[in-house]
């Protein structure tokens, strides 16, 4: 199953978080990300969409262990979450500690892209289009 896109071929994911996300679909999503890390050789920035996400329920030591493999994996650039849930941020800093000052939390697509690019210059200024490849998904947990 695809869990991530791609907002710029080879170079920046998204990741759209459901409500109801698990920590087995967390697990699930790091384990398509380290496949992906595996098979390139520059650095890869990623967008997670946590806005629907109201909790990261379920065991975190799988996706930790496999969060402390991804993040420091020479490829892994910048991770950016978008959520507005503190409840959500502090379940994922939970799971996401070994990324340190390479994850950071954002308000909006907007403003995360604006923080992305600042990061890595080389990307385009202008913000991509959202995939909308979850479009049923998300209704259903609308």
């Amino acid at each position: 199953m695809e869990i991530l896109n791609w907002l710029i071929p080879n170079r920046v994911l998204y990741w759209k978080l459901p409500n109801g996300s698990t920590t087995n679909d967390f697990h699930a999503g790091l384990m398509e990300l380290q496949a992906i890390l595996e098979r390139t050789e520059h650095q890869i920035h990623m967008v997670v969409d946590a806005r629907m996400a109201q909790s990261l329920v379920g065991n975190t030591t799988l996706a930790s262990r496999l969060g402390v493999k991804v993040a420091k994996n020479p490829q892994m650039g910048c991770c950016f979450v978008i959520s507005h849930n503190f409840m959500f941020k502090h379940q994922l800093n939970r799971v996401t500690t070994a990324f340190g000052t390479h994850l950071r939390y954002s308000d909006s697509f907007r403003n995360a892209w604006q923080s992305l690019h600042n990061v890595d210059g080389s990307l385009p200024y202008v913000a991509p289009n959202i995939p909308v490849f979850n479009q049923r998904r998300i209704r259903k947990y609308a």
